[in-house]
This record gives C-alpha cells, sequence and structure tokens, in this order.
C-alpha cells in the first residue's frame, strides 16, 4: 500500500463520533423525524474558482463541496499529504496548490496547520534541490496555511496573473524564494495560477464576500450552463471520490486494532446526503395513473349532480 492513500499508518484519524456517525448514517446531533432539513452550512468547503472571460467586468466562477466538521482532521491530513499518492484526480487533472483557512482558532478541529508544519516544506532547509524546478510546478505540491482576508488577496493576484507577487506571498519567507525569483518573469504566460488553486474554507459566504470586495462578480456560473457537467464539477467529483477512497483505505488499514467500517459507510451517499448538506430531492412518489382517475372521477360526480337537480327547459 506504499503508493495508496491511507492518509497516515502511524495515526488513526477517526474519533468516536465520526466513527458512530458513519456506521449509523447519521449525525449525532440530527432530528430523526426531519433528516430532510439541512439548512445549516457549516464545516469545511473546498471551492474551485475560474475566470469567466467578459469584457465588461471581472467575472469568475466558483464550485464547492462541503464536509461536515467530523471530516476536518482526516480531510486536513488528505490534503497536506495528497503529493505522494498516485490518485485518479492527479491523472486526470494535475497537482494544485491548497490554500487553506487556518484553523488554529478553532479547537474542535483537533489540528493546527500553518506554513512551516507542511512536510514538505520541513525539506527547505536544503533548497537547491528545488532549484531545477518550475517554481510554480514546486509550488503545486505545498499547503499553504492564512486567514480568509489574506486567501482573497491571493485569489486576486491569481486572477491578474501577478506571478512574482503571487510566488512571493507563498513562499517569501523561505530560503528558496531567492532560489526561485529569479525565474520569475514577464516570459512566464504559460500557467494558469487561478487554475491551480484550491481554496479551503470554513464560511463559505464570507470567502465569497471577500472575493466580491475585490471587485469581482463572483457567482455559480450562467444560469443556461448550470444543467451541464463542466470541469469545476468533474475537479470535484474526482476530489471528493480520492478523499473517500482515502477514507474507506484509512480505516483498513488500521482494522487489526479498530474497529472495520463496512466500504458502503464511505459512499456519496452516506458522507454527503446523510452526514452533509447534499439534499435528497425525491420525496414520495406520486402515483400520476390513480391521481387522474380521482380526477375523471370527480368531474363526472359533479355532472351527475348537476344533471339530477337542474331541469333542461326548451
Amino acid at each position: 500500500m506504499n503508493n495508496i492513500n491511507i492518509l497516515t499508518k502511524e495515526e488513526y484519524l477517526f474519533n468516536d463520533q465520526l466513527i458512530k456517525a458513519l456506521v449509523t448514517k447519521k449525525l449525532p446531533d440530527s432530528d430523526p423525524n426531519k433528516p430532510w432539513e439541512k439548512t445549516k452550512k457549516d464545516g469545511v468547503f473546498l471551492v474551485f474558482v475560474r475566470v469567466l472571460n467578459s469584457e465588461k467586468e471581472k467575472i469568475l466562477v466558483y464550485k464547492y463541496i462541503n464536509y461536515n466538521e467530523l471530516f476536518s482532521l482526516p480531510l486536513i491530513t488528505y490534503l497536506r499529504h495528497r503529493w505522494k499518492y498516485n490518485s485518479a484526480y492527479f491523472r486526470e487533472w494535475g497537482r494544485y496548490l491548497v490554500l487553506i483557512e487556518d484553523l488554529t482558532q478553532n479547537t474542535s478541529f483537533e489540528v493546527k496547520l500553518s506554513l512551516n508544519d507542511n512536510m514538505f516544506l520541513s525539506e527547505l532547509k536544503n533548497p537547491t534541490r528545488f532549484v531545477d524546478l518550475d517554481p510554480f510546478t514546486f509550488l503545486n505540491s505545498l499547503t499553504y496555511a492564512t486567514d480568509c482576508n489574506h486567501m482573497c488577496h491571493i485569489a486576486d493576484l491569481a486572477y491578474n496573473q501577478a506571478y512574482y507577487d503571487f510566488l512571493f506571498e507563498i513562499l517569501g519567507s523561505t530560503n528558496i524564494f531567492s532560489l526561485y525569483k529569479e525565474k520569475v518573469n514577464a516570459d512566464i504566460t504559460h500557467h494558469n495560477l487561478l487554475n491551480s488553486c484550491l481554496f479551503v474554507v470554513k464560511d463559505i459566504e464570507r470567502f465569497i464576500t471577500g472575493v466580491r470586495s475585490k471587485g469581482y462578480n463572483i457567482n455559480g456560473g450562467p444560469q443556461k450552463w448550470r444543467d451541464e457537467i463542466g470541469a469545476l464539477s468533474s475537479q470535484l467529483t474526482y476530489l471528493d471520490d480520492d478523499f473517500r477512497q482515502s477514507l474507506y483505505n484509512h480505516s483498513a488499514h488500521h482494522s487489526n486494532i479498530y474497529r472495520t467500517i463496512p466500504r458502503d459507510r464511505f459512499s456519496f451517499k452516506n458522507i454527503h446526503m446523510n452526514l452533509g448538506n447534499v439534499r435528497w430531492y425525491s420525496t414520495t412518489r406520486v402515483n400520476n395513473e390513480l391521481k387522474n382517475k380521482k380526477t375523471s372521477s370527480k368531474k363526472k360526480n359533479r355532472q351527475d349532480l348537476f344533471q339530477k337537480n337542474y331541469n333542461i327547459i326548451l
């Protein structure tokens, strides 16, 4: 399992609440009488953003997927270690830079993440080994923690293709920046900065509002295209599938010590519909044939009643 994403071999990342939720298919505080009520948006949001070409204004399109807060530690571990694994997402879409909202203020996430805590960046004690890499190829293996406002500023730099400033925001405090800054010049036009960013936030509305404050019109995309499967939806689907597979692999790897959790508990239905905010669109199927018969019967009864109580005068 060397190239399979099992999150980590050293530590079991599922707490008792997460195990119970996965197995029972419901959240600890959910109302069994109202399983369809999912109006609260909380947890962790993974957001991809794209540019919609327009000559009149700066338009951005975004799509996101949301995970319940119980999945925070496994999700962040997956994102930090993602460059190690040969996943379906990497084969289809390549690598990406993770910009993650600083979670150190929220103890419920049970994890402290910072730039210096990144496993890959810890190797920068010997930065010369990276000097031959394209700076943005290197950047797309990193996880960078910051606050929401700074994240919106970085998104603004990415939109404007401000390569030097973008690189400085991420690596300016490291030794490797001095090696890379000479490579960043006007000739670097092949790399789309915004397309390579995954934004991980706690509050999706605050993030969108912060981007709008930079002068952007950001929305879910043109109405006429929303029924189509686009690139953003595809990316999120691949990413989600990889993550859910990693959850199962992690559970299976530690099953000799901890409880074995069935494979179907890591399905999209369980994680996003039972435990998340994805709505069940169907409720009770209506028998249209029976409904039509009842309607026809009512019309006939009304006609009979009319004929019995009224005489036609010729």
